[in-house]
């Protein structure tokens, strides 16, 4: 819901919002929800390449089996062939891990502050 409500986010992919259209079905064959989500930055790739860099307890990576959170901008360096299926380069993946949900938020304030 943070994301959400950011006008700095374009779209955000979380099973967990009630604005999910597939929550009905979510809902009806699992329990909880996941800590890994994503998001699109209304903001150049640069940009959102600098929010990442910016963060500062979530590590860089992949590695969504751990504790730590983890940031990743997956198809930063992707062609261009991709904007005709719609892809946005700007997507950013994010796991959130155990440092605290207020310590993670404010870390998300503080890089979207320095867009």
């Amino acid at each position: 819901e943070f994301l959400e409500k950011n006008d700095k986010v374009r779209k955000v992919y979380y099973t967990g919002l009630k604005s999910n259209p597939q929550r009905e079905i979510i809902e009806k064959h699992q329990r909880g929800h996941t800590s890994l989500m994503s998001f699109v930055l209304d903001a150049s790739v640069e940009q959102s390449i600098n929010f990442i860099n910016n963060l500062k307890l979530f590590g860089k990576g992949c590695s969504w089996g751990g504790f730590e959170s983890l940031a990743l901008m997956p198809l930063y360096k992707s062609s261009q062939e991709l904007d005709f299926r719609n892809v946005d380069r700007q997507l950013i993946r994010i796991y959130c891990g155990l440092e605290g949900a207020e310590n993670l938020l404010e870390d998300l304030e503080q890089a979207f502050n320095r867009l």
